[in-house]
């Protein structure tokens, strides 16, 4: 930050005024100016500096957190967009199961069919060598 690098005027006046009041009660000062000026030097001890320390960390915390809001917010984002594929690919896969079971329901009918018909001509057939084509050897026994 630009504030570590220049002491706060308020900083300064308050110095004076802490070291105007030395020279005024005590009869050593000497002692006491440099411990003032030691303190008001330190701009740690300045509760506006640190103050405005303190908000500069908590603009980057915040600063941060909103770059990790937008980075989720992104994957979000690329999540739907996943999602809604899947939702695509889904609907798509069971149209073509639909269509694939009604398929395989249309060749098993044609098959049975197939399968029927082949066992009735077989039935058929044996009728009619065993009975003759006129059914005269079969039946009741009247010629």
């Amino acid at each position: 930050s630009t504030q570590s690098t220049w002491v706060p005027l308020r900083a300064c006046f308050g110095m004076l005024e802490a070291l105007s009041q030395a020279l005024l009660d005590e009869e050593a000062p000497t002692k006491s100016i440099r411990e003032k000026m030691e303190h008001y030097n330190n701009l740690g001890n300045d509760p506006v500096s640190s103050l405005m320390k303190d908000l500069d960390e908590v603009k980057d915390i915040m600063m941060d957190n909103l770059d990790r809001v937008l980075e989720r917010g992104t994957k979000l984002e690329q999540m739907v967009d996943v999602s809604d594929k899947l939702v695509h690919d889904s609907t798509r896969f069971r149209n073509s199961a639909q269509s694939l079971r009604w398929a395989m329901c249309r060749k098993y009918a044609r098959m049975t069919a197939v399968v029927v018909c082949l066992i009735l001509s077989v039935v058929v057939i044996l009728l009619l060598v065993a009975c003759n084509p006129d059914f005269s050897a079969c039946g009741n026994g009247k010629k």
